[in-house]
């Protein structure tokens, strides 16, 4: 008798399943905001109410990730867009699109992008220079404009 017929299948060790691109660039967009964390089951049908796939304490994002390992371009389509607004929006939270290219095949590359209204960026951008003049108060004016 072969090995592989005597071998028990409890007996193996249960393989970790390997996490996709995808889902490694969840996980990064969500540690680089406080508070942040992914959506489970953002994807999943069943589960209508999971929106965004990860949130934090001023961002609910949504990720879009090149499925082919070096691929050079990809596309955004205005849906995406208006429905992680229309999400952010319904929890008081500021809408964030993250995208991402998948420089080779194990996805542990990074080249992330991250996108956000232009007022939210605009607002982000004066609040940053104010702070690097020293006008504290100025700078916080901006981030509540931007974050509030």
């Amino acid at each position: 008798m072969s090995e592989r017929l005597t071998r028990h299948w409890a007996s193996e060790p249960k393989r970790k399943p390997r996490r996709r691109g995808f889902e490694m660039q969840e996980a990064r967009a969500a540690e680089a905001h406080p508070g942040g964390k992914p959506t489970r089951g953002s994807g999943c049908s069943h589960h209508p109410g999971r929106k965004g796939d990860s949130v934090g304490d001023y961002f609910r994002q949504e990720c879009k990730t090149t499925e082919r390992a070096g691929a050079k371009s990809i596309s955004v389509k205005r849906v995406w867009l208006e429905k992680i607004e229309t999400e952010a929006r319904a929890t008081n939270l500021k809408p964030m699109f993250v995208f991402g290219f998948s420089p080779d095949a194990t996805n542990l590359e990074r080249y992330d992008w991250a996108a956000v209204p232009l007022a939210i960026g605009e607002a982000m951008t004066k609040a940053c220079a104010a702070l690097l003049n020293g006008d504290i108060a100025e700078a916080r004016v901006y981030a509540e404009m931007a974050l509030a």
